[in-house]
């Protein structure tokens, strides 16, 4: 066994299972709710683009802390939650409790879980001790012999645990998982066949044989494409479902707002008429108990205006009734009593010699005809 430090691209201690949904637990009153999420199956994870075919022995992982992040993609700044996580009877590492924090990346996992966004769990790292398997050699693990060539990190820390949308491979994009991590871990390689067979890592394949290195990324990134097909197409079915659902309700919102303007016009019609006929029902009653003679009545209703007495939609009937008293006594014929049409006032000439009026009676009876016909006396 030796000990050696190295640096390795941090994309390389992240993992995720193909599969492994996360689920969440249904809302229920005064209740927090909790993700059941499986980070590691137990089982071999086959083709790792950096350690090959690897095996993590769940009986060595240590927490690196009481309380493991939970976040999204491996980013620090994408805060789910933090939780408990521990090793069960099937070698699955898998979460036992959990909190979510405030954020909006926490907010949102719920939203789209709700709505069945296929979300998967993965872990990220760090190897305490490894045992590197060469061809054709064994070693049991999790319950299983793993054959080689592989890698089986026989102790580990556990750093945080991350929902994510495509797996490993995603990780693999982000500026923060390309950046090297340096730690120190001990390598088992007591088994090396004694002819000192050459062990080939991609750092080390990467410098001596650069084109070699770039097939076997190739290589690895179409077998990724084909391993992931089903999965994006599955995602990209449900996207483009989504999507018509949401241009639906679009659809549905636009025509309700229309209904509702419609209604709101209706309403707003109805009461007006009825404010009018509140308003002209109260003239009438008004007019048919003066004195004004019947033929000015449509003069007199010119004369009054409602909506001047109309404030949020209610009117005065009080200060309307006032309005009309005031109006119609300057209508109100001086020669009715009982509200039918009064006579017409005129004026006769006499013959020479007879009594001629006066100036005065004159201007008395020119005032009274004015008057009557709802003209204002000078």
């Amino acid at each position: 066994m030796k000990k050696e430090t190295v640096k390795i691209n941090k994309a390389a201690l992240c993992f995720s299972n193909v599969g492994s949904l996360i689920s969440l637990s249904a809302k229920e009153e005064g209740k927090q709710r909790s993700i059941a999420m499986t980070l590691y199956s137990g089982k071999l994870i086959k083709g790792h683009w950096y350690w090959g075919d690897l095996a993590i022995d769940t009986s060595g992982i240590k927490m690196a802390k009481k309380n493991i992040p939970i976040l999204e993609d491996h980013e620090t700044s994408k805060k789910i939650g933090f939780g408990a996580f521990a090793t069960n009877d099937k070698h699955e590492l898998v979460a036992t409790e959990n909190t979510f924090v405030d954020t909006p990346f926490a907010t949102e996992f719920q939203r789209l879980s709700d709505q069945g966004f296929p979300y998967e769990a993965s872990l990220s790292g760090r190897p305490t001790k490894i045992q590197r398997l060469m061809e054709k050699e064994e070693a049991e693990v999790n319950g299983f012999t793993m054959k080689g060539p592989g890698t089986i990190w026989r102790e580990s820390v556990l750093k945080e645990g991350s929902i994510v949308t495509f797996g490993a491979d995603s990780h693999t994009k982000s500026a923060a998982m390309a950046e090297n991590e340096e730690f120190d871990m001990e390598v088992n390689e007591t088994s090396i066949k004694k002819d000192k067979e050459v062990v080939m890592d991609l750092i080390k394949l990467k410098a001596e044989h650069p084109a070699l290195y770039e097939e076997v990324i190739s290589l690895g990134v179409k077998q990724a494409e084909t391993t992931f097909a089903p999965v994006k197409a599955n995602l990209e079915t449900q996207v483009t479902s989504l999507t018509a659902e949401r241009d639906k309700l679009k659809e549905t919102n636009t025509s309700s707002e229309e209904r509702l303007l419609k209604l709101e016009k209706i309403s707003a019609l109805q009461a007006e008429k009825a404010i009018e006929l509140r308003a002209d029902g109260l003239v009438s009653a008004k007019l048919s108990g003066s004195k004004v003679p019947k033929r000015l009545h449509v003069k007199v209703r010119k004369q009054l205006n409602h909506q001047a007495f109309v404030k949020d939609n209610v009117l005065d009937e009080v200060a309307f009734l006032a309005a009309i008293d005031t109006e119609l006594k300057d209508w109100a014929s001086e020669e009715g009593t009982d509200g039918s049409e009064s006579d017409v006032l005129g004026m006769s000439f006499t013959k020479a010699g007879e009594t001629e009026l006066s100036e005065k009676g004159a201007d008395d009876i020119v005032n009274r005809m004015l008057k009557s016909t709802g003209q204002t006396v000078q």
